[in-house]
């Protein structure tokens, strides 16, 4: 008994949870089978909640490289890029949509605003040589966020 009892309690607060994204994202959820309450859904609108209740979440890249790529052309002169190299943390927003699947259905969950710590650039050498390539570098920590509207 207690067993059917945490099983309906889980779907509950599994059914409240897409309620409160279908509300706040303005998507329905109207059809998916009860097999589709998987770990990777359950991660999925776990983060969701997280997105929507404002937290900043921890990317693990291990050893990965990150890139960014900037229209701003003049971050590429070499006076701007030499002190934007000499950075050791880095706050940038970006302003293309990321999108999550869930239970089929398509979600805008924001634009990303990437926060990182203990930055190591990969490229100096070609970006203070003045080229327009996407600047690449390793991070201690990168954490993330999530906003509705695009940066300016």
């Amino acid at each position: 008994m207690l067993k059917l009892a945490l099983y309906a309690e889980f779907h509950l607060q599994y059914f409240l949870k897409l309620k409160k994204i279908q509300q706040y994202y303005d998507v329905r959820f109207s059809k998916f089978d009860f097999s589709e309450i998987n770990a990777q859904n359950i991660e999925t609108v776990n983060h969701l909640i997280e997105i929507m209740d404002g937290k900043e979440i921890r990317s693990d890249i291990g050893n990965g490289a990150v890139q960014l790529t900037y229209d701003d052309i003049n971050l590429y002169k070499k006076e701007n890029m030499r002190m934007y190299l000499k950075r050791k943390n880095l706050i940038e927003s970006t302003n293309f949509p990321v999108k999550e699947i869930l239970h089929g259905t398509e979600i805008n969950i924001g634009f990303a605003k990437l926060r990182a710590e203990g930055i190591e650039f990969l490229n100096t050498k070609q970006l203070l040589n003045g080229n327009k390539i996407p600047v690449q570098f390793k991070c201690r920590e990168l954490w993330i966020s999530y906003h509705r509207k695009k940066s300016n």
